[in-house]
């Protein structure tokens, strides 16, 4: 199950946050993205001790789009699997992406996804 909920953007507009890919009943279209290295921000959000891993992430993705100043109203999150190198568990060299999209009719808050 995937939530998707609104967020805030410096500019006043609400853009909303998910984890699941557009329909095409909502009829978007991607202005941008944002690739991160997933180990790394895992890592630091780990040493902040004040947000998730994911949380950090999509803090993140919301100041890319406020410094871009991006016209967006959904943005898909991406979140990599662990890969396993010589019997360790890792996400080294995994990306984390941000996906924004313009939408005619963007998913609605508490849309639960399955």
């Amino acid at each position: 199950m995937k939530q998707i909920k609104p967020a805030k953007l410096a500019n006043g507009k609400t853009v909303m946050v998910g984890y699941t890919n557009t329909k095409p009943e909502w009829g978007c279209k991607q202005v941008n993205r944002l690739s991160t290295v997933w180990g790394y921000d895992k890592l630091k959000s780990l040493t902040s001790f004040s947000v998730s891993p994911y949380s950090y992430l999509q803090k993140r993705a919301i100041d890319y789009a406020n410094e871009k100043h991006i016209n967006a109203n959904y943005m898909k999150l991406y979140i990599p699997s662990q890969t396993e190198i010589m019997g360790i568990k890792t996400h080294y060299g995994a990306r984390a992406t941000a996906t924004y999209y313009l939408c005619k009719k963007p998913p609605a808050k508490n849309n639960w996804m399955f």
